[in-house]
């Protein structure tokens, strides 16, 4: 028996069904927000912790706070320097990872990481490894 991922679990948590649900039918139709999605679940996406554990980056840090590992769990709910821009879009300034996917349509979700650029894919950028 497999015990699975452990980010995505903790990321859909027993809200599995509806939230990819959610993705399957709010996004299927745009590649890069379905991608992004994705990523985010699954925690294979281009942020500094990932990207150093693939051999892509000399660093697992947050390049806005320097503070703590650049997860997705800091990234999307954690990261002090993203508190404003997190409150605007989502109404609170901090979240737990699965406190934000069950809380949100997976399009906010995606739509605050889209806008934050860290997902742009940038021809020279390095980013092997990375769906």
């Amino acid at each position: 028996e497999r015990n699975g991922h452990p980010h995505t679990k903790l990321t859909l948590g027993n809200h599995t069904t509806r939230i990819i649900k959610q993705v399957n039918t709010s996004l299927g139709r745009n590649r890069k927000k379905y991608r992004i999605a994705t990523q985010l679940i699954t925690g294979h996406c281009a942020l500094n912790k990932y990207l150093y554990t693939i051999q892509r980056s000399n660093t697992k840090a947050c390049p806005d706070c320097h503070e703590h590992e650049e997860t997705v769990s800091h990234f999307l709910g954690l990261c002090p320097a993203k508190s404003i821009n997190r409150a605007e879009y989502f109404g609170e300034y901090y979240f737990t990872i699965s406190e934000l996917f069950k809380r949100n349509h997976i399009i906010n979700i995606v739509n605050y990481a889209n806008d934050t650029d860290r997902f742009d894919v940038i021809e020279h950028q390095d980013v092997s490894g990375v769906t």
